[in-house]
């Protein structure tokens, strides 16, 4: 149930979802097309070695860990990347199952405030998967795996986020499933809300087992967190957002 009305005292200015894990359940999925793809080029790996690298972290990030490991795969990430992001857009853009309050709670505070996804993935592979998934018209901005040197945990992929929505990192909030993104928000200065209790050291400052729990609108709604804005659903501004990204 949505509990913001038409115009009322939202507590940020901007919101930013990650994908993987928190849009759709897509990291079961993705540790399979990685095994897969690594296996193509020549390097064997467990599943269960293919699950604990692939979880929260950013394509790059992943063959970094595993280039590591395994010396062959060195110099050979261009040619990885390319398969990956071939393999997931035949399959629309994303790997897995659309997670329904999630996308519901995007919709929802896509009305109030802009919203961003900022993901380990492929930007073409994002922009895509937001068009199969209906949310294009929702999202102001993208910041994928092509738009930074240093992913989660580093603040970098949100700092940016807030940058190009032209909003301050404070004024922000961020919905995460990861540890590492959890650790990446808040190292921004972003207020985050976490999904599925799966992290460990990360403390978010609201940690629920679905995004249609009702806490998540009492967080958002609530009048007393600052910052604060006033804002209409009716003809709201947004930031000037390079749309280029899209």
């Amino acid at each position: 149930m949505n509990r913001l009305e038409p115009e009322s005292c939202f507590a940020f200015a901007a919101a930013f979802f990650d994908f993987d894990g928190t849009i759709v359940d897509s990291e079961p999925a993705s540790s399979i097309a990685f095994r897969d793809v690594i296996g193509e080029l020549g390097t064997l790996i467990t599943e269960a070695e293919s699950e604990v690298f692939c979880y929260g972290r950013s394509w790059h990030s992943i063959f970094n860990t595993v280039s590591e490991l395994h010396p062959e795969l060195k110099g050979r990430y261009q040619e990885f990347a390319s398969m990956i992001e071939e393999l997931i857009n035949r399959e629309g853009g994303y790997l897995g199952t659309p997670i329904a309050p999630s996308l519901s709670t995007l919709k929802q505070v896509a009305k109030h405030v802009p919203v961003g996804i900022v993901s380990g993935s492929f930007r073409s592979n994002l922009s895509r998967a937001l068009n199969t998934l209906g949310l294009s018209q929702y999202v102001a901005t993208i910041v994928g795996a092509e738009d930074y040197t240093q992913g989660k945990p580093n603040p970098e992929p949100y700092l940016i986020a807030a940058q190009e929505l032209r909003i301050k990192p404070d004024a922000c909030v961020v919905f995460e499933d990861s540890q590492l993104g959890i650790e990446s928000a808040q190292a921004a200065g972003m207020k985050c809300v976490a999904l599925n209790g799966r992290f460990d050291a990360a403390t978010p400052h609201l940690a629920v087992n679905s995004l249609d729990d009702v806490r998540v609108w009492d967080f958002l709604h609530t009048p007393l967190r600052g910052p604060h804005f006033r804002i209409s659903t009716n003809g709201m501004q947004k930031p000037d957002v390079n749309r280029s990204k899209l």
